[in-house]
């Protein structure tokens, strides 16, 4: 059970940590194309990033809890 438990945060882990640089990556073009106003992006990209943070974050917790 406790395997499985431990499995499973990797999975969260791993898939957090890939998620992080293709939001990343894929942001500019994806705003460039959108033909939004510079301030509308701004605000996405200001989003974007507290989402990042977050998700770091969560990570951190994530291997806190699967060391303890």
């Amino acid at each position: 059970m406790k395997e499985e438990i431990i499995e499973k945060i990797n999975q969260a882990i791993l898939f957090e940590d890939e998620a992080i640089p293709i939001y990343s990556k894929h942001i500019e073009s994806t705003l460039f194309w959108s033909g939004l106003n510079d301030e509308c992006q701004q605000k996405i990209k200001e989003t974007l990033d507290v989402f990042i943070r977050e998700t770091q974050k969560h990570v951190k917790l994530l291997e806190r809890v699967k060391n303890y």
